[in-house]
């Protein structure tokens, strides 16, 4: 519209500009880009300095060591998530339709996945691990040590 571009141009633009715009890598004492750079900034640690190397090392699928990195990182598409992003109108769990969808829900506090679980281990197995925190148990469970 002619508003947005009257907009545009009123906006405040330096006459005297006594420097080059360039781009800077950031974390890095040079400013360049290189590929190694960006591999080390996002294959060693992530934002909580936690270390995810252990995902790759795992003797498994590549499905299941993906889906662990989303998990671990957060990133799977709960409702809660999508509640979060205005992109679903309620956080419930719709398996359950007694709690909120959260990772730890998801994966562990729901009574189906509780089901499923049990169907692949005993009783006192799901006792001794559900008073830790999710990271912790998936940890546990693949049998990976910090």
């Amino acid at each position: 519209s002619q508003q947005d571009k009257d907009n545009i141009l009123n906006i405040y633009r330096p006459r005297f500009v006594t420097f080059m715009d360039t781009p800077i890598w950031q974390g890095f004492s040079t400013g360049n880009h290189s590929t190694s750079a960006a591999y080390k900034a996002i294959s060693e640690q992530d934002d909580n300095g936690q270390n995810w190397q252990w995902i790759w090392k795992i003797k498994a699928p590549q499905r299941l060591r993906s889906f662990l990195w989303l998990v671990m990182h957060g990133k799977l598409l709960t409702n809660q998530m999508r509640l979060i992003r205005n992109l679903f109108d309620s956080d419930i769990c719709p398996r359950c339709m007694a709690a909120r969808e959260d990772m730890d829900h998801l994966l562990r506090g729901c009574s189906k996945a509780k089901t499923i679980w049990l169907m692949l281990k005993d009783i006192n197995w799901w006792h001794c691990g559900n008073n830790k925190t999710l990271a912790n148990w998936i940890k546990t469970n693949m049998k990976i040590k910090d």
